[in-house]
């Protein structure tokens, strides 16, 4: 009238791997659910990021391309600004505060 099932420990193991196994996937499937308004944000500022450094990028171009070309003005801009050089006959002030 009843029969019993054998559980060997093998078996145990078996099982609570399984448990486990099934309850990270569910864990996993509903916190890494996306939703399409948290989606459309993230394209949106990820856009916006690209833009910046698309018009950083056309900058920077212009700025080669007038070195390239030895554009004197620029070449004494970037000495100025980068290097701290100065012409002869200028004074150099350092104001401490």
């Amino acid at each position: 009238m009843w029969s019993y099932i054998a559980i060997t420990p093998g078996k145990l193991l078996l099982l609570v791997q399984c448990l486990v196994l099934a309850w990270l996937g569910v864990r996993l499937m509903t916190d890494s659910l996306i939703t399409p308004s948290q989606l459309n944000k993230q394209i949106i500022t990820q856009q916006d990021e690209n833009h910046q450094l698309s018009q950083r990028n056309m900058r920077i171009s212009a700025q080669v391309e007038a070195l390239r070309a030895n554009n004197l003005a620029v070449i004494e801009e970037r000495a100025r600004k980068d290097l701290g050089m100065i012409q002869k006959g200028e004074t150099f002030f350092i104001l401490v505060d």
